[in-house]
């Protein structure tokens, strides 16, 4: 049995592109965010356990860097339950250094919205 956390959850309220910074392709946007990772809305199925190098660009107001690049795990993928035409996908990810840890944060705290029924619930990272 996978592992199951409790850590706050968000709501992602702000249209944020994930992109795979070797190909340039668009891996997805955020829809969920915690302090260890993210969830994803996608148009390809995301294998597993696979390790992606992704880039988002960032606004004035979180950044003065224009992009962010970090590393993040999969752990999972399902087929989105409204519509078959998508895929959310958990990524947890991988250690930040100090000042992109301090973006995360700021994105976090900005655009995170709570939960409707709380702000601790099941991590989607481990299913």
């Amino acid at each position: 049995m996978l592992e199951q956390r409790q850590l706050t959850r968000r709501k992602f309220s702000y249209y944020l592109l994930a992109f795979d910074d070797k190909t340039g392709e668009l891996v997805g946007h955020w829809t969920d965010i915690s302090p260890g990772g993210f969830r994803l809305e996608t148009l390809k199925p995301v294998p597993q356990d696979a390790d992606f190098r992704f880039r988002i660009e960032l606004s004035g107001e979180i950044s003065r860097k224009g992009a962010m690049i970090f590393n993040a795990r999969s752990r999972w993928c399902q087929q989105d339950s409204f519509d078959p035409n998508l895929y959310v996908a958990g990524f947890q990810i991988a250690n930040l250094p100090p000042d992109d840890s301090k973006i995360f944060a700021r994105i976090f705290e900005r655009y995170g919205s709570k939960v409707s029924n709380g702000n601790s619930t099941n991590n989607y990272l481990w299913k």
